[in-house]
């Protein structure tokens, strides 16, 4: 109660901010406000610096307790401001700093263009939960994007959070990724999506449905010149059949898969074959399983594979 306009001002416009905020961030938002009140708020034991020198507020419900008792438009104001500054700062700030306000304040475009950046930054750290929920947020927006951002949005959105939850509407999403890539002409991202539908199919325990998706998955892209989409789709053939115990057409399928390397897969695919093929050696009895899963272990663990890594250990 006992602090000038200009203070409250500040304390008022950084409450609306969920994180500490860079000295820069603080120092442009002064400059926005007309004013120059930090140190009197550090000395009023309000604000704190911590060992990078972001200020933030001494307790969280300080910071509730302002945000709180902002009237709606002094909410949106505040929100506006901090989102102008971020974006004439550009690439210095991080993006998941824009996706809050853009929330708060509605703006669909920016959601489109900035939650998949923070949701790829959140997937880097294994953060598989923070990601869904940037892209959760975009999605509310996706009849304003273009069909292609769309399909790659239910995709992102649905491989994330498959990896906390199976449900029908992580289903749905891959059949809308499905149905808008069939509009664009794109069979390798229908195979792809169709494979995706048959893992999640056979978490669900429906094997009817997952043997269709299979089927119609390799039908398409076998249809295809060979690509990435092809080599994946061996890769899950291999691991289907080693789940049912068919542990000789899981090798089989894993090294038709890991023969179209280097070409035709990546890492992540590497590593989910290597450990499929190596499982179904060692319950074979080959001792030769277990160079290779060790193998498969160093490359998920280098290349930051979660999942994979995740599946190896288990």
């Amino acid at each position: 109660g006992r602090l000038s306009a200009a203070e409250r001002q500040l304390l008022d416009a950084m409450s609306v901010a969920p994180e500490a905020l860079p000295l820069f961030i603080v120092e442009a938002l002064e400059k926005r406000l007309g004013c120059a009140v930090l140190g009197e708020l550090e000395a009023a034991g309000l604000l704190t610096r911590d060992h990078d020198n972001d200020i933030r507020f001494r307790h969280e419900l300080a910071r509730l307790a302002i945000m709180n008792a902002l009237s709606p438009a002094d909410l949106q104001a505040n929100h506006s401001s901090l989102l102008e500054i971020y974006l004439e700062l550009g690439d210095s700030v991080k993006p998941n700093r824009i996706v809050h306000h853009a929330a708060a304040l509605g703006h669909g475009r920016l959601l489109l263009e900035y939650a998949p950046r923070a949701a790829r930054l959140a997937a880097a750290l294994g953060a598989c939960k923070e990601a869904s929920a940037h892209l959760e947020l975009a999605l509310q927006y996706v009849g304003e994007a273009e069909p292609e951002v769309a399909a790659g949005l239910y995709e992102e959105w649905a491989y994330q959070t498959s990896l906390f939850e199976v449900s029908d509407r992580v289903i749905e999403a891959r059949r809308q990724a499905v149905k808008l890539w069939r509009e664009l002409e794109r069979p390798e991202r229908v195979g792809d999506n169709l494979r995706w539908l048959w893992r999640m199919y056979w978490y669900l325990g429906e094997a009817d449905l997952a043997a269709a998706m299979a089927s119609e998955s390799l039908a398409i892209l076998e249809a295809i010149p060979p690509s990435l989409e092809l080599t994946n789709a061996y890769a899950l053939r291999a691991q289907m059949n080693l789940l049912k115990g068919k542990r000789e057409h899981s090798i089989r399928w894993g090294q038709r898969a890991l023969a179209m390397a280097p070409r035709f897969i990546d890492l992540q695919t590497q590593a989910l074959v290597k450990v499929t093929v190596a499982t179904a050696m060692l319950f074979d009895g080959d001792d030769a399983g277990r160079a290779l899963m060790n193998e498969a272990l160093a490359l998920a663990l280098t290349n930051g594979l979660h999942e994979e890594a995740c599946l190896l250990y288990t």
